[in-house]
This record gives structure tokens, C-alpha cells and sequence, in this order.
């Protein structure tokens, strides 16, 4: 979906139009059947709670205004050649090692980077970051059935202030930001173990979030109102298209382990 721009400028730049919940995509083609997790045994039904975790940027935060803000001020102050929208806009949800290979960042000027992202970051929190609409509601309605979890490729600082702004820290058993050497799956797997939960769901926007569902051995989750559309999660095995949607997959999840194509199919 296009995304409008407008003519108001912000420190003597355009920006573009604050972002909020584009509309969710429908899935395209016939309807997939419901992904089981496989059945919990008596005991592991006993140890632990079903356990749901959450991306943050794109999921959770609407963070694409704050996302273009940064990048421009630390790509700006680094000296780095002006990008499309298009190219910055993909760059949402990235972690900084993605970010670093994609704008040619080499190990030289990786503090360089980090110290001017993380400026940028603590500001664009401060001015922009907002939770999607119902997102709240969400997550409080999902806190007796589920042990809910937070990742994001972002920063501890980001993670820890936008949590803070938004009054959600207190809603997630288990929270983690970006760390070298560990990947979102490895996350998923700790977790799964140190919770002892049934069976896991991972809910995100992008594809890299699916795939490290996939690879942790939950169920993934793909959110189209966020930066990844339709195309872009096909391999997901269930689509939201809002978070009135998310709950209803997610409830669905947690009371029989099953997860349809989309919510009109619960």
C-alpha cells in the first residue's frame, strides 16, 4: 500500500505523514487449514503456561515515523549518501548488524555508528514512539492465558524507554533486546524452556520474524498492519490484519493450540 506523504517539515526536512495502523491486508488465495502445535502431554500441560511472543517495532510500537527520523539523522551526521524513502522505510525492524551491512558500516566505524544511533534513538523515542491502536487491550486481556514475552533488534535503552513511555513493562515475563551472538530464536528457545511452556507463538511484521518462529519450533504469527505486508509473510501460519485480530488468534491459540489462516476463519 502506498504510503501518503505530507508537506510539513521537521527540522527544515519533509517527513513523511505520522504513520499509524495502515490497514490490514487480507490473506490472497484459497484458506489455509489450522497449524496444530503438537498436543502437550498431562505434565508439560501442568508445567508452564502457553508462552506468546511479541516483536516490538512494527507489532506493538509504531514506530515507522521514529524509524525514518534516525536513520536520516545518523546517516546525515556519518556522511552517508541521501536514500529514497523507500530504501529507509526497509530498514524498520532491522537489527543494527542489518543495518550496518546494508549501508556499507564496517567494523571501523561501528562505534561511530552505535553512539550517533543511539542519540537519535533516545529523541525519536521521546517525540514519536506510540503503540498501535488496541495494543494495550491486547496484551491485558492475553496476560492470564498466556506467559508473554518482548523481543526487538533494538537497543536496550530503546527497549527500556519505549516500554516506559507506554506503560507495558510490567506485561512481559521475559524481555530482550538486540545482543551479539544471539538470534531472536535462540530467545524463543531459552524462554520456551526456562518457562516450561506447552507450546509457543511468536507474533511479528516482518519475515525475519517468521523465520525465527520456524526455527524455534513455535508458530509464527504475521502481522500486516506493521512494516511486512502479505507478500512479505506468506510463510506465517496465520495473518492479522489489526490487533482485534491478534487476540482472537492468540486466545485461540492459547485455549486448543491451533492457529487458522485468519481470524474470520476462528
Amino acid at each position: 500500500m502506498e504510503r501518503e506523504k505530507t508537506n510539513a517539515r521537521e527540522g527544515g526536512e519533509e517527513m513523511p505523514q505520522e504513520k499509524q495502523s495502515k490497514p490490514g491486508q487480507a490473506a490472497q488465495g484459497p484458506a489455509r487449514p489450522p497449524r496444530m502445535v503438537y498436543a502437550p502431554t498431562e505434565r508439560e500441560a501442568e508445567d508452564g503456561l502457553p508462552m506468546i511472543v511479541f516483536d516490538l517495532d512494527g507489532t506493538i510500537s509504531d514506530s515507522y515515523q521514529l524509524s525514518i527520523q534516525a536513520c536520516r539523522q545518523v546517516f546525515g551526521r556519518m556522511g552517508l549518501p541521501a536514500l529514497s524513502l523507500d530504501v529507509i522505510e526497509s530498514f524498520n525492524g532491522l537489527s543494527a548488524d542489518e543495518v550496518c551491512r546494508a549501508m556499507g558500516i564496517g567494523p571501523e566505524r561501528r562505534s561511530e555508528f552505535e553512539a550517533f544511533w543511539a542519540e537519535a534513538e533516545d529523541e525519536a523515542v521521546r517525540r514519536f514512539a506510540r503503540p498501535f491502536f488496541g495494543a494495550m487491550e491486547t496484551l491485558r486481556a492475553l496476560e492470564g492465558d498466556a506467559s508473554l514475552c518482548l523481543l526487538t533488534n533494538g537497543s536496550a535503552s530503546y527497549m527500556s524507554q519505549t516500554l516506559q513511555k507506554f506503560g507495558m513493562a510490567h506485561l512481559f515475563v521475559r524481555k530482550a533486546a538486540f545482543a551479539r551472538g544471539m538470534t531472536k530464536a535462540d530467545w524463543i528457545c531459552r524462554w520456551q524452556k526456562e518457562l516450561c511452556a506447552c507450546r509457543s507463538l511468536s507474533v511479528g511484521d516482518r519475515e525475519t520474524d517468521v523465520r525465527a518462529a520456524h526455527a524455534a519450533g513455535a508458530l509464527a504469527l504475521g502481522v500486516t498492519y506493521g512494516t511486512g505486508g502479505v507478500g512479505e509473510l506468506m510463510e506465517a501460519d496465520a495473518l492479522a490484519g489489526d490487533m482485534a485480530e491478534v487476540l482472537t488468534l492468540s486466545r485461540r491459540f492459547c485455549r486448543e493450540g491451533v492457529l487458522h489462516g485468519t481470524a474470520d476463519e476462528s
